[in-house]
């Protein structure tokens, strides 16, 4: 009886023994196997390109041995090497279908649907002065053309300790002061909008907005400052970097700019040091 209690006994031990380290192993099994097992996906299911320019398609969580092959559906539009770079011809839409096969078997099938537009020719800001407090944002409203380009303007801060901008045109006021936000097109053509920062607490004028429509003809014509209405007064723009600026390029305005404002200290460290 002894022995058998004793057999008994060390059966159920090894039972509890066995099961306490093959438990967490299948679940470690199982946790691998789900991982093993996410779909197949692209990283994008649409997407708008310039005419001219490319885009890069992926495929997520192959396996090893699966390749994947891409086909357009209009090559004269859209046309894809075989790593997925889709280069957009001319204007139109297409699709780009996407083969994963392992062992010569299809695996799955997707599908980016693609529009290729017009690249931009010309970029205004709505306005051409900005006023916020430290830590306001603004996302300013600017205008393209041709209407139908799918370009974005390039947004940037020249300095970016007093405000950012996002790429989507969001500024952000950081620190008192002032400065400048570009929208710069691939062309070399830009809009400017100085941006003035007052500290927090400060108590701005409420702006009357005024819906206007923009046509073709005025955003390709040097913007022009309309007199008030009573013809008393007329509104000039004192900063010289807020007037039109015909054929100058970003760089070359940029290279002004960063002079004019080392003349700036230059003369301001000189009426200094004579006080």
């Amino acid at each position: 009886m002894r022995l058998k209690s004793l057999l008994k006994g060390l059966f159920i031990f090894g039972l509890v023994l066995f099961l306490g380290v093959s438990l967490p192993y299948n679940n470690m099994l199982t946790a691998y196997a789900a991982d093993e097992t996410q779909d197949i996906k692209l990283n994008v299911n649409s997407q708008t390109i310039v005419k001219g320019k490319n885009f890069s398609l992926y495929v997520y969580n192959l396996n090893e041995g699966q390749t994947v092959t891409f086909v357009s559906s209009d090559p004269a539009i859209a046309s894809v090497n075989e790593s997925g770079i889709v280069t957009g011809n001319m204007v139109g839409t297409a699709t780009i279908l996407v083969t994963v096969t392992e062992n010569e078997n299809t695996v799955d099938l997707l599908s980016c649907d693609i529009k290729i537009g017009p690249p931009a020719i010309s970029v205004q800001f709505s306005r051409l002065e900005l006023e916020l407090i430290v830590g306001q944002k603004v996302t300013l409203e600017r205008f393209v053309l041709p209407l139908t380009a799918v370009e974005n303007p390039k947004f940037s801060s020249y300095d970016r300790a007093i405000a950012t901008v996002s790429a989507g045109g969001r500024v952000t006021a950081k620190a008192e002061g002032s400065t400048y936000i570009f929208a710069q097109l691939d062309n070399g053509r830009f809009a400017v909008c100085k941006v003035y920062i007052f500290p927090e607490g400060t108590i701005l004028e409420t702006e009357e907005v005024v819906e206007e429509v923009i046509d073709e003809k005025s955003l390709l014509e040097p913007l022009a400052i309309e007199a008030p209405a009573d013809e008393t007064e007329t509104p000039e723009i004192t900063d010289p970097f807020l007037k039109p600026n015909a054929g100058m390029d970003f760089e070359t305005f940029i290279k002004n700019l960063n002079a004019a404002n080392k003349s700036a200290e230059s003369a301001e460290s000189a009426t200094g040091d004579a006080n």
